[in-house]
This record gives C-alpha cells, sequence and structure tokens, in this order.
C-alpha cells in the first residue's frame, strides 16, 4: 500500500491534461468572490517562472526539500478543503428533499382542512333552508297577495277612468280632464307587462284613442275660439284648461299647437310687410318693431291667462318675429342692393341693434334657450350611454381556479363578489379623495360664462353681408380726413417751442400734430360704431382701411414734409475759418423735425393701443388677421430720421470749426492759454441748437437721451479722426490739444442741460460713453506729449495707456510728432516687434504717463493738469 507521500508525489507530478479551463467571466467572479495574491491562483500561470521565482540562484536549490514540503503540505490541505465542500453539499441536498417532502405534507393537510370546511358549510346552508322553508312560502304568499290587491285596485282605476274620461271629454270638462288623464296615464304604465290579456289591451286602445281625440279636439277648439277672437269676440274660457291637458298628452302636440298659435298671431305681420309692400324697406323698418311691441302689450292682456308661463309664448312670437324679419330683409337687401345707402344701412343698423337689446331685456330669462340647452344635454347623455354600451365592460367574476373549486361555484361565489365589490368601492373612494380638491378648485376658478342671450344678432346678422358699404363709405371718409389734414398742415404749420435769453420756453404747450389726434379721434368713432354693428369680417376689414390711412399720414404728412437741407455760409469764424460751404437746418427746421419725431411717437403708442383693442373687438378667429406691424415699422423709421437727422445738424454746424482746428500751426504754438476758438464756436453751436431740441422733445425724453447719445457716438469718432489730422504737433502745441480736449469732453458732458432753466444729472449710460470716447482722445495726445528719444520706453508707453496694436494708428500718432522718416521706421520696426508681447498686458489709467517716461515729460503733465483744473 502506498504511503501519504507517495500518494502527494503522484499528484505533484502527474500531468494537468485533466485541468478545467473556465471562461473569463467565470474567472473574474471567482476572484470577486476569493481574492487571493497567491500565484498558484492566477489564471495566467507559468509554472517555469514560479520555479525561478523560488530557485533565483544555484545557492537556492539547496533549499529543494523544504519547498517540496511545504509544497505538499499545501496539497493535503487543498484536498481536506475539498472533501468538507463535497460532504457538505451531500447534506444539503438531502435536506432539501426532506423539506419539500414536508411542505407537500402540509399542502395536502391544508386543503383536507379546507375541503372539509366546505363540506360543513354546504351542511350548514341546507340545515338553514330546511328550517326557513315554511318563512318563504309566507312571504311569497304575502307578496303575492299584496301585488294582486294592489293590480285589482289599478284595474278598478283604470276601468272606472277610462268611462269618467269619456264622459268629461264629451262634455269639454278640461279642467277635470286634466287631473285624471294624468292618472290614468300613469296607472297603465304598471300594466305594460299585461298586454297579452285581451282586456288589459282593449284598455290601452281605449286610452290612446281618447289621447287622439282629444287633441284634435283642443286643436279645433283653439281654432274656433281665434276665428271668433279676430272677428272681435271673446275667448272661450276652457282653453286655459284645455293647455293644462296639453301638458299631459304627446309633446308633439303642444309643439304643433305652439307652432300653430304663432304662425297664425304674425300672419297679419306678413302681409301688412310683404316684400311688395312700401312699409317693407329700411326706411320703415322701425315700424316692424313698433309692430311686435303692440303685440306683445295685447298678448300679455288676452293670452297670457291661457297659456302656462312655461310655454313661454311670448318669447316664440317673438323669435319666430326676429326669424321671419331677417330672412325677409336679407332678400330685400340683396334684390335692392343698389339702393343701399350708408345713412339707410347705418339707421336700420342702429334701430335693429336697440330693439334686440329691448328683447333680451323683456326675455332676460329665455324659456326656450333653457329648452335648447337641455335637448343639447339630454343628446350628450345619449352619446355618452350609447358610447358605454359599445365598450364591453370587464368580468366581475374572473380570478384564479383555486384547489378544490369548479367553474360553476367560481362564478356563482357570493364571497368572491363580495370581496371584488369592496376593492372597487375603496379604488373608487381613494380616487375621489384624491381628486376631489382638485375638482372643487377647478369648479370655482372656471364657473360657467352665462351664454348671451338669443336675441343679439338675430335680426342684425343680415346686414352683415352689406356692412361693405359702411367700410366703403368709412373709406372716403378718412381720405377726405386726411386731405384736410395735409392741406391744414400746409396752412397752419408745426407747433413750435422756442427758448428765450433766460432759458424759459415760449411757444405751443405740445409739440405733436394736431392732424394726428384728430385721425385717432375719428378712427375710435369708427371703431366704436363699427363694433356695434359686426365684430366679424367687418371689422377686420375696417382694420386695413386704418393701416391704409396710417401709411397715408406717416409718408404724406411727416415723410414728404420732412425738412430738407439748405447750405449756408459760415459765421462768427471768420478770424479762423475760411469762407467755406456747409449743410445746415435753421432753428425752425430743427423745430419742425422734432414735432414730427414727437408726431410719430404718438401716433407709434397709439396705433399699438388701436390693435390691441381692434384684437380685444374682433371675433377670436379674426384676431390673427388684424396686424398693424408694417405701420409701426413705418413710425418707427420715421423717429429713427428724425433723430439722425438732428445728429447730422449739428455735425454739420461743428464741422468748419473741426476745418479750422486741422488748419492750426500746432508745431509754432510756444505756450498754452485758454480754449482755442473752435473750441468756443462749437460750444456756440451747442449752445444755439441743443436747448431749442430739448425742449421741442420735452414730451419725448427718451428720444431726447436717445439722440445724444448718437451724437455723443457720433462727434467723438470724428473729434478723435480730426486729432490724427493736426500735424505736425509740438509738446506745447500738444498741451493746447489736451486743454482744448478737456474742454470739449466738458461741453458733451453738459450737452443734455446746456442752456437749461434747471439743470439735470445726464444720463449714466451717456455719461460713460462720453468718458470712455474722450479718454482714448487724451491718451493719444499724451503719447504724442512723451518724448521719443527712447524708442523702447516710447512703444511702451504707446501700447500700455492704448492698448492699440493697430499699426495705422501708431504711424498716425508718429506723424503728429513730426519725425523723420528713417526715426518713423525704426519705432515701426520696434513696435511690430513689441505689440505681441504686450497685447494681453492691461491699459494704464487715462491720467498716468508711461511707465519709463522721463521726468521732464512726467512734469510738464502734470503741470497741464493743474493749469485745466485751475480754468474749470
Amino acid at each position: 500500500m502506498a504511503t501519504a507521500e507517495e500518494t502527494d508525489d503522484d499528484i505533484f507530478d502527474g500531468d494537468d491534461s485533466g485541468t478545467l479551463v473556465y471562461s473569463k467571466e467565470v474567472e473574474e467572479a471567482i476572484a470577486e468572490v476569493f481574492p487571493s495574491s497567491d500565484p498558484l491562483d492566477s489564471v495566467d500561470f507559468n509554472a517555469v517562472e514560479y520555479i525561478n521565482a523560488l530557485f533565483p540562484t544555484e545557492q537556492s536549490v539547496a533549499n529543494i526539500d523544504d519547498v517540496m514540503k511545504r509544497m505538499r503540505l499545501k496539497i493535503r490541505r487543498l484536498d481536506d478543503d475539498i472533501r468538507g465542500v463535497v460532504r457538505g453539499q451531500t447534506s444539503t441536498g438531502h435536506d432539501g428533499r426532506q423539506s419539500l417532502d414536508e411542505a407537500q405534507k402540509a399542502i395536502q393537510e391544508l386543503f383536507v382542512r379546507i375541503h372539509d370546511i366546505k363540506e360543513k358549510a354546504e351542511l350548514s346552508e341546507t340545515r338553514v333552508k330546511e328550517i326557513t322553508r315554511d318563512i318563504k312560502q309566507l312571504d311569497h304568499a304575502k307578496r303575492n297577495l299584496t301585488s294582486s290587491i294592489t293590480t285589482l285596485n289599478h284595474l278598478h282605476f283604470l276601468v272606472g277612468g277610462v268611462h269618467d274620461l269619456s264622459n268629461l271629454i264629451r262634455r269639454r270638462q278640461y279642467s277635470e280632464v286634466a287631473n285624471l288623464m294624468q292618472g290614468v296615464v300613469n296607472v297603465l304604465e304598471h300594466f305594460d307587462k299585461y298586454h297579452s290579456i285581451p282586456q288589459i289591451r282593449d284598455l290601452a286602445n281605449d286610452v290612446a284613442r281618447m289621447r287622439d281625440e282629444l287633441g284634435t279636439q283642443i286643436m279645433g277648439d283653439f281654432k274656433e275660439a281665434m276665428e271668433a277672437y279676430i272677428k272681435g269676440g271673446k275667448l272661450a274660457p276652457h282653453l286655459g284648461d284645455a293647455c293644462s291637458v296639453v301638458q299631459v298628452l304627446d309633446p308633439k302636440l303642444r309643439k304643433d299647437l305652439q307652432k300653430w298659435f304663432v304662425s297664425l298671431h304674425l300672419s297679419d305681420y306678413k302681409r301688412q310687410f310683404n316684400e311688395r309692400e312700401d312699409a317693407a324697406w329700411l326706411d320703415k323698418i322701425d315700424r316692424r318693431y313698433a309692430w311686435l311691441k303692440r303685440t306683445l302689450i295685447n298678448f300679455e292682456e288676452d293670452f297670457a291667462k291661457i297659456f302656462p308661463a312655461d310655454w313661454g309664448m311670448q318669447e316664440r312670437v317673438a323669435i319666430e318675429f326676429c326669424e321671419w324679419t331677417r330672412s325677409e330683409l336679407s332678400k330685400l337687401m340683396a334684390t335692392k342692393s343698389s339702393n343701399l345707402e350708408v345713412k339707410l344701412l347705418l339707421f336700420a343698423i342702429q334701430k335693429t341693434t336697440a330693439f334686440e337689446k329691448l328683447m333680451a331685456t323683456r326675455f332676460a330669462v329665455s324659456i326656450v334657450q333653457q329648452e335648447q340647452e337641455e335637448a343639447e344635454e339630454e343628446e350628450r347623455r345619449r352619446l355618452a350611454a350609447a358610447s358605454c354600451k359599445e365598450t364591453p365592460a370587464p368580468s366581475e367574476n374572473a380570478g384564479p381556479v383555486t384547489v378544490g373549486s369548479s367553474t360553476s361555484s367560481q362564478v356563482s361565489d357570493p364571497i368572491r363578489e363580495r370581496y371584488e365589490r369592496y376593492l372597487r368601492q375603496q379604488e373608487e373612494e381613494q380616487q375621489r379623495d384624491t381628486s376631489g380638491e382638485q375638482n372643487g378648485m377647478e369648479e370655482v376658478s372656471a364657473q360657467p360664462k352665462k351664454k348671451p342671450s338669443i336675441f343679439f344678432g338675430l335680426v342684425s346678422r343680415c346686414f352683415e353681408p352689406h356692412l361693405n358699404v359702411y367700410i366703403d363709405s368709412q373709406d372716403r371718409n378718412l381720405s377726405e380726413l386726411l386731405d384736410r389734414l395735409v392741406e391744414d398742415y400746409r396752412t397752419n404749420g408745426c407747433p413750435t417751442i422756442s427758448v428765450d435769453d433766460s432759458g424759459s420756453t415760449v411757444g405751443a404747450s405740445s409739440t405733436v400734430l394736431p392732424s394726428c389726434s384728430d385721425l385717432f379721434i375719428f378712427y375710435k368713432k369708427c371703431l366704436v360704431q363699427c363694433a356695434q354693428l359686426s365684430t366679424g369680417e367687418a371689422l377686420e376689414h375696417l382694420s386695413k382701411v386704418f393701416a391704409k390711412y396710417l401709411q397715408d399720414y406717416g409718408n404724406r404728412v411727416l415723410l414728404s414734409n420732412m425738412p430738407k437741407t439748405s447750405t449756408g455760409g459760415g459765421s462768427g469764424l471768420t478770424s479762423l475759418l475760411k469762407e467755406t460751404e456747409i449743410v445746415k437746418l435753421s432753428l425752425e427746421e430743427i423745430a419742425q423735425t422734432c414735432c414730427f419725431l414727437s408726431t410719430a411717437e404718438y401716433c407709434l403708442d397709439t396705433t399699438q393701443s388701436l390693435e390691441e383693442k381692434l384684437r380685444e373687438k374682433a371675433d377670436e378667429h379674426l384676431q390673427a388677421k388684424i396686424n398693424l406691424g408694417e405701420e409701426q415699422d413705418l413710425f418707427h423709421n420715421i423717429i429713427a430720421s428724425c433723430i439722425q437727422l438732428l445728429v447730422q445738424c449739428v455735425e454739420s454746424a461743428c464741422e468748419p470749426a473741426l476745418l479750422a482746428m486741422v488748419k492750426v500751426h500746432w508745431q509754432n504754438i510756444e505756450a498754452v492759454g485758454d480754449q482755442s476758438a473752435y473750441i468756443t464756436a462749437i460750444q456756440g453751436h451747442v449752445k444755439q441748437i441743443i436747448p431749442v431740441i430739448r425742449e421741442n422733445l420735452a414730451s419725448s425724453r427718451k428720444y431726447f437721451n436717445n439722440f445724444c447719445l448718437k451724437l455723443a457716438n457720433s462727434m467723438i469718432p470724428r473729434f478723435i479722426t480730426t486729432i490724427y489730422k493736426c500735424k505736425p504737433v509740438g509738446t506745447v502745441g500738444a498741451e493746447q490739444l489736451l486743454l482744448d480736449t478737456h474742454s470739449f469732453k466738458t461741453t458733451l458732458l453738459n450737452l443734455p442741460s446746456v442752456g437749461a432753466a434747471v439743470q439735470r444729472k445726464a444720463p449714466t449710460s451717456y455719461t460713460k460713453i462720453v468718458m470712455k470716447g474722450m479718454a482714448k482722445a487724451e491718451l493719444i495726445l499724451k503719447v504724442v506729449m512723451s518724448p521719443h528719444d527712447l524708442g523702447e520706453e516710447f512703444v511702451k508707453s504707446y501700447l500700455k495707456l492704448l492698448e492699440d496694436p493697430d499699426v495705422a494708428n501708431f504711424q498716425k500718432v508718429l506723424e503728429m510728432k513730426g519725425l523723420k522718416r528713417g526715426e518713423v521706421h525704426t519705432l515701426l520696426d520696434i513696435f511690430k516687434h513689441h505689440r505681441s508681447s504686450t497685447s494681453d498686458s492691461s491699459g494704464a489709467a487715462a491720467g498716468g504717463t508711461g511707465g519709463g517716461a522721463p521726468e521732464e515729460s512726467g512734469s510738464r503733465i502734470r503741470k497741464l493738469e493743474r493749469l485745466i483744473k485751475k480754468n474749470f
């Protein structure tokens, strides 16, 4: 027998032909469950590498016996672990089979107990039925006896009622017939399931025959009574009771009686206002409505006691009157469309709308409208019920088949039915609880709106196809009005505001043209009138007419009368300026431009309100078609044109001064004095023009601020461009230019309130634009003042102050300094070399000097700043 060591050697020395190879996923799962750092557990184990790791040197081979012992010991431990795991799995399978057997035995015992309980329940039910069998028989007997007595009583009442009805109908005692007929009809409903009995069928036929005879008899009585009434007789007193009988009979009879009576009542009206009669035309339309008013008064006196109030006979007469009148007027207007005039149409519409309002007030609680709503609601219920019938309901008895139950017991199981009904009730209660609060809020916030009266538009709808006559008339009226407004402008001109020497305003209180208010007042009257006539296509056509004449007003009154630029000579600068031609506007033309700007602003705001009103009045499906956007754009463009014209006017006035600035010999100036003459000229033009613009735009303050912003954005670049043209400039000349620049900046900062009696602070946005723009001009001059002997320092100072990498602008600065060509080329080379390295550096402050500027330049700049502060 082999020893354990021999066995281990065999295992160790055996080949690996039976080695298990797992997939990559299995290996990863094993590594995750049993993490190990042992090389023997690695998937890519290499025996040669492992042995080399155990015996890295020849001397380590001497320990081979110890290594073999450790390996054998490890193998034995692994074998023990494997045997333990296998034995544990064997016992686990045995325990599982034992648990399954126990569970099956428990199920069988439970099934036997359930079966015993069911048998006992059936036995108990059988005993209860045997006990209560006699009681049930007595209950059935009592129920049948009660039903028989009730049926006999009904039969007795039915037979007697039919006999009494026959006699009462023959004697026309309608007051008694009404009550008795209702009782007979109600009792006859209890015998619906007994119609197979001949006697019951005969009684039902007798009742039906009497109802038909009664309806025919009542209709005959009404016809006879109305014939006598027309001839001047009195109405029979039993007609009121007859109406009570009609309410019990077929509803069709009631509708036929109402239709016949309304038609008979309007027969005289149809004869008097036939289309062949003179009274049928629109000029006598008020006679139609007067006829109905008299008729309703007579009806109140003669027929109010006959017809029940819930029949609404007066309202039905009025509705039929309106519908027939609308039909006849439509035919007449279609036939005589050539004779239809605006005044006549408006007269007819006015009378008709007044009549409709009167009828809507008279019949505020409309019975006919209520009947229509009830009929619509009934139709909706019918359709909903039909849709529910088409959708099959789920089976209430569906459920899984349990052990020991049959199909028949499952369907008829009362316990299951009660349990499922209980579950449905619980679900419904939960749904009501979750949605109850939300539904309550919806009911409060969405209360049903009261429908308008049925009379609104009932007659006046016939005029809508002919409202083009009214629209064409308004078109002609607006054309005449616009011609008159154009002529008024040519005669009276613009209202203007002037400024006297003390700064107070003189002239009109408003610079808006009166003609625009006249136009929109006429628009308002047209809109109110048309909205009363129609809120449909006529109103939409009127909006197009409004748009047309808004365009005409903007073009013919505003754009066509814009001031034309005129040329004139310069004045006040004869000592510095050569006589030259400049483009300018007179003060009257400036005031006229401001007037057009204020008028365009008023038209823009009013046009927006007009568009909102038109959409508010128009029908919902026409609101998107009403658009006055093009007209608003027109007035926007007029405003922009006026502002641009005013800016150009100021620029043109200041242009000679800027030309004089270029012609000054800046290199010959020997000392810095007060501001130059061209600055004084610019200030004079500003003081002359800006107050006129400000006072004439007093009602359009935002556009005056816009004008100031545009003027600053235009004048500052022009001033900087002019500075570049001043060459050559000496150091003292640059100091004088810096002084003039500061004066120009002060003039721009005070521009919004120049010449005003009350000084206002300029808007912050305007101040920022002026300070930022003029800072560049001051920095340019400071660079010009700095020495260029040290080229590197000069270029660094330029890039630090201006942060402008443009070579052209740097060359302009060099030209202002009047350098020689060689010096210019040298500094340009230095600039091109340094601009890439200084492009990302931060700019210096506006009052600072170059970092490497000499002390002499810094002292001269500080001296100049003290001089500026002293003068201002």
